[in-house]
This record gives C-alpha cells, sequence and structure tokens, in this order.
C-alpha cells in the first residue's frame, strides 16, 4: 500500500508517510494533494464546462455521420413540438464551422462565468440555457420550413456575455479571481 493513513479533509487528500521504514508511526510527515476544484484555488465547473463541449462534439459527429436529422430537435418558435429544443439547442449544430466557432466563444467566455460562479457554474448554466431557450422560442421568426428551427450555442454565448456584463456593473469589479 503506498499511503497507510488517507485522510479527506474537504477536498485535500492527507497521506501519512513515515520518514524511514524504522520511524514509528507518530514520527509521520504529511503529504498535501489537492483534489480539483474542491480546494480554495479549484475551479469545479472547468470540468463541467469541457464536458459540454464535449457532449456537443459528439453530438455533431453523430448529426455529420450516423443521423443527420438531429438538427430538427431544435427550437421550433411558437409551436409545442419545439419547445423540446430548449434544452438541445446548445448542442446542436449546422456544420463543423458553426461548433468550432461557438466552441471557442464557449470555452471563452465559460471560463469568466467559471471565475465569478465558482460551485454554482451549473446552475447558473442550466438558467442561462433556459433563458435564451425560451427567449428564442418566443421572439424568433418562424421564416420557411428549412429556416425555422434554431439550433446553436450562441444564445448561450449571447446569455454568459450579458452576464458577465451584468455582474461588472452592478457588482463594480471588472476581474473575479
Amino acid at each position: 500500500m503506498l499511503c497507510p493513513g488517507i485522510m479527506v479533509v474537504t477536498g485535500v487528500i492527507m497521506c501519512n508517510l513515515p520518514r524511514e521504514p524504522s520511524d514509528s508511526p507518530m514520527s509521520a510527515r504529511t503529504i498535501e494533494v489537492r483534489t480539483g476544484g474542491r480546494g480554495r484555488r479549484g475551479h469545479p465547473g472547468l470540468g463541467l464546462l469541457a464536458g459540454l463541449i464535449v457532449i456537443a462534439w459528439i453530438v455533431e459527429l453523430i448529426d455529420q455521420n450516423i443521423a443527420p436529422d438531429l438538427d430538427l430537435y431544435g427550437v421550433i418558435p411558437r409551436t409545442i413540438v419545439g419547445l423540446t429544443g430548449v434544452i438541445f439547442m446548445p448542442w446542436l449544430h449546422s456544420g463543423w464551422d458553426h461548433l468550432l466557432n461557438n466552441t471557442v466563444a464557449l470555452l471563452g467566455l465559460g471560463v469568466i462565468v467559471i471565475l465569478a460562479e465558482g460551485r454554482r457554474f451549473a446552475t447558473t448554466t442550466l438558467i442561462l440555457v433556459l433563458i435564451s431557450g425560451f427567449g428564442t422560442w418566443a421572439i424568433a421568426d418562424l421564416g420557411h420550413a428549412a429556416k425555422g428551427v434554431h439550433i446553436g450555442a450562441s444564445g448561450l454565448i449571447y446569455a454568459y456575455f450579458g452576464y458577465i456584463l451584468a455582474r461588472a456593473i452592478w457588482g463594480r469589479r471588472l476581474v473575479w479571481a
């Protein structure tokens, strides 16, 4: 066994190692290993943000190769069927260029929201997805049949931007760290 006495204290793994094999357990040194996201400096939302981006890439891979009609599950304005797209919209994209552009913006603004929100990042993201999705559903143009389905993470990206701007104005802080 590598570490005979392991304790986990608020996300920090403590391992008591003897100084020498002949030392008694009382004369042990402590090694600290911070687990990502739980320590004072960790950012728990980074894994979630990375996971959301990976899901979008996997969905696009499936959409391009296996099930080319996934884009039909986006938001269709002012229809009951279109409400299901509120949740699916950020992960559906029209192609690789659309996905790449959204990934760059989502990653950049998402990291800023993580710095601002920390542990509330998942809740904040869910609320912003719902607000942007319902907003799209309520005010978007139906257009013609091909243009009536709204997909992409642009709504979430603009919601992140608006959220960051609002926090900066109301909190009178430009940087969170």
